[in-house]
């Protein structure tokens, strides 16, 4: 794994460590958050710009197909980021609600997730050296 592929693991490692934590501790207030959002055209248009330039960039630096798991995993996140952006700035305001709603109805879930993310990428990148 090169440093480029190593460093974007484990700050999306960490990142999802710490933000799945925080779900799991504090699931009213993330719900209440993600909902004020996409009800504020306002939020919505600075998340959705900021995820985009994070997307871009990370997209236009990872675009690494091969070298095992961690390194496609981590091309993926990129890609996802980018959608999330896009998502978020094309998708009516309505249904951005809706797709919230359904994606917070159950955060104990999604925060679980996004700490195992966390820590395999965390776990798999150490491990390699």
């Amino acid at each position: 794994m090169d440093d480029r592929s190593r460093f974007l693991a484990l700050a999306a490692g960490l990142y999802c460590l710490i933000a799945g934590a925080l779900v799991l501790l504090r699931p009213g207030f993330y719900r209440a958050a993600a909902e004020r959002v996409a009800r504020d055209p306002g939020l919505l248009l600075m998340a959705g710009l900021l995820t985009l330039g994070l997307g871009i960039a990370w997209v236009l630096g990872h675009q690494r197909w091969q070298g095992g798991a961690v390194v496609v995993a981590v091309t993926l996140l990129g890609w996802l980021i980018l959608a999330k952006g896009l998502v978020r700035l094309a998708v009516p305001a309505e249904r951005l609600e809706r797709i919230f709603a359904s994606a917070l109805a159950q955060p104990a879930w999604n925060g679980l997730a996004t700490l195992l993310l966390g820590l395999w990428l965390v776990w798999a990148t150490l491990r390699q050296g």
